[in-house]
């Protein structure tokens, strides 16, 4: 995607936005956040996307229905209840550059990742205005169905066997949320916190180990 709205704009390279970089960039953010619970033995994380290349949808599915498979027969051999989750973290686009906010998508049918997303918009709710706001970064919700996610079937939603969320922070094909996305260290905060709180309240983790919420 190029954006046209400002040349000025150098974020990745000649006015594109790599969104791969981006998603990155957050997700390294997620696991420092995680850091304290990874050291405790609460959480292991473990990335399904490459380094450097984008790896194909399906990829990222088997990596974590593998993970899933694994888990699930060590649970029946060790009678534990270890659980596995999938969060993708991505950047919106669309063809109207006013397009704003923030979102966490499940699969198109009621299920544990519903739960989970329910967890993190709460939180999210706390820390940017409601998109109903004529703010920047507002939270999008669809309430249609009882709860504040969006349904959608993608690929690595409907096909992974475990509960899987994926996020949309953000539109970076409008030029104002495009520079809060890359160079607002408080917005980054913002969104992580959010999600990290959300998933380790409704798991039953030590959230009171991660940075609090920046609610102010």
């Amino acid at each position: 995607y190029t954006l046209s709205l400002h040349d000025a704009l150098r974020s990745h390279h000649n006015g594109f936005f790599y969104e791969g970089v981006e998603n990155r960039e957050y997700c390294f953010a997620l696991r420092a956040a995680f850091a304290p619970l990874v050291d405790k033995g609460e959480i292991c994380l473990i990335n399904s996307h490459h380094a450097i290349i984008d790896n194909g949808l399906q990829n990222r599915v088997d990596i974590a229905n593998a993970i899933f498979d694994q888990v699930r027969a060590y649970n029946r051999a060790n009678k534990t209840k270890l659980f596995v989750h999938f969060h993708s973290l991505h950047f919106n686009a669309a063809s109207n550059t006013t397009a704003q906010g923030n979102c966490i998508f499940t699969s198109v049918r009621q299920t544990k990742s519903d739960e989970i997303a329910e967890a993190i918009l709460k939180n999210r709710l706390l820390v940017f205005p409601a998109w109903r706001t004529q703010q920047l970064t507002g939270v999008r919700t669809r309430t249609d169905d009882g709860d504040l996610d969006h349904e959608v079937n993608f690929k690595v939603l409907a096909d992974t066997n475990c509960t899987a969320n994926l996020e949309e922070n953000g539109f970076f094909t409008n030029y104002p949320e495009t520079c809060l996305i890359h160079y607002s260290a408080d917005y980054k905060q913002r969104v992580i916190l959010s999600t990290a709180h959300g998933l380790a309240e409704y798991f039953g983790l030590s959230a009171d180990l991660l940075p609090p919420l920046p609610i102010r």
